[in-house]
């Protein structure tokens, strides 16, 4: 993005002193990851039904210990997300028998009450920050429906637990070994979000 005009730097609705700063931010936080090698933090959240629904039932990370996990993380208003989604599905259904997998639905990256992208606007990509479960889970319904994901999708609590454990907003993917440990992780997104390399991890484990 340094190579950026300043028309396209209007386009996107940043300035460039602005991303930076952000980008900067970002990179402090980003210090409280979980490490390679240490225990994968464990959460508890509400499973998604396969149309995107909340189910009222309860999923704890730690219940997968014993075999590989490849663990992802986004959201629908982030183009990089939806545009590695059809990745995803393949990796997954290749390795579904020797490893598991997990999508945790975190807050939206760009709403309309935030910082908008142009090609969400194209798209009709257009919600507000959900305040509430029920309403972070209709958006989660609407990419669960448009990419049908075959592998478990959660949903993110309100305060954003997984989120600020895995410190993985706007996206990120980590694979968590047999024995729950961090065995690979991406950098941050979007730049970072490296799904061929979260393959290649996974390989390793299984």
């Amino acid at each position: 993005m340094e190579h950026l005009t300043d028309e396209e730097w209007e386009d996107a609705g940043f300035t460039r002193a602005q991303f930076e700063n952000r980008w900067r931010a970002r990179l402090e936080r980003d210090r409280f990851s979980p490490k390679t090698g240490s225990p994968a933090p464990d959460f508890i959240l509400e499973v998604l039904t396969s149309e995107g629904k909340r189910s009222g039932e309860l999923f704890q990370l730690s219940s997968l210990f014993g075999r590989p996990i490849g663990l992802v993380f986004g959201s629908y208003t982030w183009p990089p997300f939806r545009e590695k989604a059809v990745r995803l599905i393949e990796i997954s259904k290749e390795l579904e028998d020797q490893a598991e997998f997990c999508c945790v639905y975190i807050k939206e990256a760009h709403p309309l009450d935030g910082w908008v992208l142009p090609d969400n606007t194209l798209e009709g990509i257009e919600v507000d920050s959900p305040n509430t479960k029920e309403e972070r889970a209709a958006i989660a319904a609407t990419c669960m429906l448009r990419y049908n994901f075959p592998f478990r999708m959660v949903l993110d609590s309100m305060t954003d637990e997984a989120e600020e454990k895995y410190r993985s907003e706007p996206d990120r993917l980590y694979v968590i070994d047999a024995e729950g440990k961090i065995a690979w992780k991406s950098g941050l997104g979007p730049f970072y979000f490296d799904v061929e390399g979260w393959y290649e991890a996974l390989k390793k484990e299984v």
